[in-house]
C-alpha cells in the first residue's frame, strides 16, 4: 500500500513544481513586458487632491451642522452629563448674544428633544441652527460644520444653566 502512495506523492510534487515553473515564467514575462512599455505617461500624471475639510473646529461646547441635507446642533457630552442626561433641553438667547441651555421642565412644551446613539446630545432643528448662526455670526460658505462656544455654568434658584458664548 505504501508503494502506491509514493508514486502519487512524486506525481503531486512534479505537478506543483511544474505549476511553480509556469508561474515563474509568467511573472518574468510580465516584468519584461512592463519594462518594454512606454513610460512617457508618467510625466503627465495629475494628482487628485483629497476632499477639503468641510468643518471648522475652534474647540468648544457646541457643534453646528448647516448643509442642504441636515441642520443640527450637537451639545457637548459634558453639558449633557452635567444636566443629568435629559430627554429635552430648553434653548434660549439672552441680550448679550449668548445661548443659554437648561433642562426642560416636564410641564414645558418649548424644549428641544435630544437624539443620539450613546449619549442623546443632538438637536435636529433648522430654526435653532439659523439662530445660533446669527448670534455667533458663523459663516458656512466654505464648510458645513463648525464647533464653537465657551461654556460657563450658572445656578439660579436651584436650576442649572449652561451659558454659551462665542
Amino acid at each position: 500500500m505504501q508503494k502506491n502512495k509514493i508514486p502519487m506523492l512524486n506525481n503531486r510534487k512534479n505537478l506543483i513544481q511544474k505549476k511553480n515553473d509556469v508561474m515563474s515564467t509568467i511573472d518574468n514575462n510580465d516584468v519584461l513586458e512592463m519594462k518594454k512599455k512606454d513610460t512617457a505617461w508618467s510625466g503627465t500624471l495629475k494628482p487628485i487632491k483629497p476632499a477639503s475639510n468641510r468643518s471648522i473646529s475652534k474647540g468648544g461646547c457646541l457643534g453646528v451642522v448647516n448643509n442642504s441635507n441636515s441642520k443640527r446642533s450637537v451639545v457637548s457630552k459634558e453639558i449633557i452629563r452635567k444636566f443629568g442626561c435629559p430627554d429635552k433641553i430648553l434653548c434660549s438667547i439672552d441680550e448679550d448674544k449668548a445661548l443659554v441651555l437648561s433642562v426642560c421642565t416636564e410641564d414645558s412644551s418649548d424644549g428641544h428633544t435630544l437624539r443620539g446613539k450613546d449619549v442623546k446630545n443632538v438637536i435636529y432643528s433648522a430654526a435653532l441652527v439659523e439662530k445660533i448662526t446669527e448670534i455667533f455670526e458663523l459663516d458656512f460658505s466654505n464648510c458645513t460644520s463648525q464647533t464653537v462656544g465657551n461654556v460657563e455654568y450658572v445656578t439660579v434658584e436651584d436650576r442649572l444653566y449652561a451659558y454659551i458664548t462665542k
